[in-house]
């Protein structure tokens, strides 16, 4: 589906030019009207997207009245586990570690209980990931499960770290002129947590891609879409990300 101009790929030579996105500035009042509508909506559908929605508005906007205060992630963790405890069983974990990341944004301090067969299941989907040579599932569930434990080993060797590097260039040669896929965002934000020090060499045309996606989502009302792309796009203009115990610290830039 087209969306937007990419223009040419010929970096600029300020980056800080290029990486703009101020969250105040650049989602509208009435962005966040179909946002807070967008999760009334969904709060009683999806499990994962009403979370994942939740999860990144957080992101976007630590300061925004969730309404969760009622909400007890430990008894949805539990229950949820309880429910797929067939799949988690024969490794099953990829939209399991999805769930409990979010749960983790919003609510660091949070015992989530999640149990060792979930905690085996996740390190087994991650190794299979690595074996197959799924890099861009291997990023997306080493950067899951980095959220969930700071201190897990991810075992990010050179070659898992250049193999991901390969997949955002793999990603950004198959965009043609005029189109842009939410995985290359997905993969650049994984990266940046995985290891905040890299350079991913984002240049203007990446940039105007991500925009011109967010403007796409906001023109035709793909609310999800929209929230994410917004969520990836403050990560990635981020000076600094940082996992801790109390949860994704975000150094955002002064302008």
């Amino acid at each position: 589906m087209a969306i937007g101009e990419m223009g040419s790929r010929e970096p600029e030579p300020n980056k800080a030019d290029i990486l703009t996105f101020d969250p105040d500035k650049d989602i509208t009042g009435e962005d966040w009207e179909g946002m807070r509508n967008l999760l009334e909506k969904d709060k009683n559908g999806s499990i994962l997207h009403f979370l994942e929605e939740v999860a990144a508005v957080k992101i976007i906007n630590p300061n925004e009245d969730l309404k969760l205060d009622s909400v007890d992630l430990q008894d949805w963790s539990i229950k949820l586990q309880e429910a797929r405890a067939g799949d988690i069983a024969h490794g099953g974990s990829s939209d399991l570690s999805s769930i409990f990341m979010a749960m983790k944004i919003l609510k660091p301090k949070e015992d989530l209980k999640i149990s060792s067969a979930t905690w085996n299941a996740m390190r087994r989907n991650l190794e299979e990931c690595r074996r197959q040579k799924q890099w861009g599932e291997f990023s997306s569930q080493a950067m899951e499960i980095k959220v969930l434990n700071p201190d897990e080993d991810l075992k990010l060797d050179p070659t898992a770290k250049e193999a991901m590097r390969k997949k955002l260039e793999e990603i950004r040669e198959r965009l043609t002129e005029g189109s842009f896929s939410h995985s290359f965002s997905r993969q650049a934000m994984a990266m940046k947590i995985l290891n905040p020090d890299e350079d991913l060499k984002l240049d203007q045309a990446d940039w105007r891609g991500m925009r011109d996606r967010l403007d796409y989502s906001r023109r035709y009302k793909i609310g999800e879409d929209f929230i994410l792309q917004a969520m990836k796009m403050k990560i990635l203009v981020a000076d600094k990300v940082v996992i801790t115990g109390e949860g994704v610290e975000i150094t955002t830039p002064k302008r």
